[in-house]
Formats: structure tokens, sequence, C-alpha cells
């Protein structure tokens, strides 16, 4: 079984988003993308209000909306990742084996480097909403010592499935009671961190992955949406 592997680097918040949705749209076999944020920048949940952050944006934050669910994260020093499925395949299908794939994999990826990752599984209480993401868990976040670490969010059409998720590097300014990566690990960084994830999902699932970039039909349709959509205030602040 072989998936693409695209690392697009640190890019501006609206192209990030942009891209991942035209992965999805333009998807025929399996694709998992790794990238940073440059500048940092504040990404909504789909469902989420803008005033929420109404407050980060007056000082002069970049604030985008996803097309995934969840509470808003501040994308700074992390590493995030993005895997794209066709629909149909196993994965794609179910909301549950694929958090336990992809966490399971970086939860490996995680304590191969020291960090004392786990899935946080089901809890009886629900946790209290919080605008932040990273300042609530639920069962199938990665926390290490309780507090989390790696939260991610899906969406299905019938183009394609999409997971991507934060992996933070560093401590989140915005989120500091949050866990990152270099509080375990110091030597630990986007490369390393990135490499640690491929080489569990190869051992995990047999996959091997093939080095590529986004297409001329997927860059084109990226354009499109990060002009259109991403970009545009009546997509950021329709809620």
């Amino acid at each position: 079984m072989e998936w693409r592997l695209i690392d697009t680097g640190r890019c501006a918040a609206a192209y990030n988003m942009a891209l991942d949705e035209a992965l999805m749209l333009c998807v025929e076999e399996p694709v998992l993308r790794f990238y940073g944020w440059e500048p940092a920048a504040v990404s909504l949940g789909y469902f989420q209000s803008a005033a929420e952050m109404e407050q980060w944006r007056k000082k002069g934050y970049v604030v985008v909306r996803r097309l995934t669910g969840g509470g808003a994260i501040y994308h700074y020093r992390e590493l995030t990742y993005c895997l794209v499925l066709p629909r149909g395949h196993k994965i794609a299908e179910s909301t549950r084996l694929a958090y336990e794939v992809v966490h399971g994999a970086i939860v490996e990826a995680l304590r191969a480097l020291g960090v004392p990752a786990a899935m946080r599984g089901e809890t009886p209480q629900t946790p209290p909403h919080q605008p932040f993401c990273f300042n609530r868990t639920i069962f199938c976040d990665i926390v290490a010592d309780g507090r989390k670490i790696v939260g991610s969010a899906q969406r299905r059409t019938q183009a394609g499935f999409l997971q991507h998720g934060s992996i933070p590097i560093e401590r989140n300014p915005l989120t500091p009671e949050a866990a990152f990566v270099r509080g375990f690990a110091p030597d630990a960084n986007y490369a390393t961190v990135r490499d640690a994830i491929v080489r569990s999902l190869i051992r995990r699932l047999r996959v091997v992955f093939r080095w590529s970039r986004p297409s001329w039909r997927e860059q084109k349709k990226a354009a499109e949406l990060q002009r259109t959509k991403y970009s545009a205030a009546h997509w950021t602040f329709k809620r």
C-alpha cells in the first residue's frame, strides 16, 4: 500500500486550510501532509463563534476558520498533520478507527522520543466548553501527564475524508497549561516528530510513503479556496 507524503513547511494560515481542503476535494489515493504556520495564527472550529476569539483578533492575531469542528487552536511552533483518504477506504469510514489508527501511531512516535503520551479514552464526565481546544480533552485526544498534547478533528464529504491535528513542539503562549513535546524531549523538533510519526505509520500499517508535492490541480483548487473562502471575512466570521 502506497501513500503520498507531502511537507509544505511553514505557510500562511489561509493557504494551510485551503490546501487541506483541496487535497480532500482532489483525493485519489491516501495523502499525508505535514506543515507549520507562518505567521502563527488562530484557527476557529467550523461551528465556533468568532466572538470567542474577538479579543485576539483585536490584538492583531491572524484568525482563520477550519472546515473541521472543535475549539480554537493557536498554531504556534508546532507540527500540524493532515491525513486525506478517498471515501470507501476502511479508515475513512469509521470515526473511532481513524482516531485509533492515527493517534495510535502518534502516541507510539511521541513515546519513542521520550514523551509519556497516551490516549485519553472515555471518562464519565463531559468536559465543559472551552474556547481553546487545548484547554479541554475528549475521548480521542492524546495526553501527556494528564495534559493535552495532541488535538485532531475530522471531516467527511462525498469527495473524501480528512483528519488534521496540532502537535505543539514548544509551550503555547495562549494555552500555557497544555503539554508540549519539548517539555519532555528537549531536543525534539519539527523534523524529528514528523519522521517519528512516519516511521510509526510504516510499522503499524505496512504502508510505503512516496515523497510528493501538491499537484497542479491541487494547487489550483487551493489558490481558489484561499482567495474566495479562507481569506474572506464571510467565511471566517460567519458565526
